[in-house]
């Protein structure tokens, strides 16, 4: 009976150890998190929708062939809703933005990790 709960414990412990092994990348449940998000908000104006994450702030650009309107500037707070409720102890704060895509980056140093959508 004893050897039994020893074998068990192991067997669960080595599962536990393979399981932290498995876990994913930041980054990667990030994306994941985003293209969920993403899945039936958008709008139809959005060409492309790109995102950032530094210092603990989600930032979201969300490019329209057409000038935002308050859809497209709700569309792109709930995409950033939802990806925080995703990580509620890791990002503080977001950076929202809805820009016509020929319109000029006054920021163009400002530092995106990828676009989430493409039309």
């Amino acid at each position: 009976m004893k050897c039994d709960y020893l074998l068990d414990s192991v067997i669960v412990s080595n599962f536990a150890e393979k399981l932290k092994k498995m876990k994913k990348p930041a980054e990667i449940r990030i994306k994941q998190s985003v293209r969920r998000a993403t899945t039936g908000t958008v709008t139809p104006g959005m060409v492309a929708i790109a995102i950032g994450w530094r210092s603990r702030c989600l930032h979201l650009i969300a490019y329209l062939d057409r000038v935002p309107n308050e859809n497209d500037n709700e569309a792109v707070s709930d995409i950033a809703g939802e990806i925080i409720s995703d990580f509620p102890d890791y990002f503080l704060k977001t950076k929202e933005e809805c820009r016509l895509i020929d319109q000029q980056n006054p920021q163009s140093n400002e530092q995106l990790d990828c676009f989430i959508y493409l039309k």
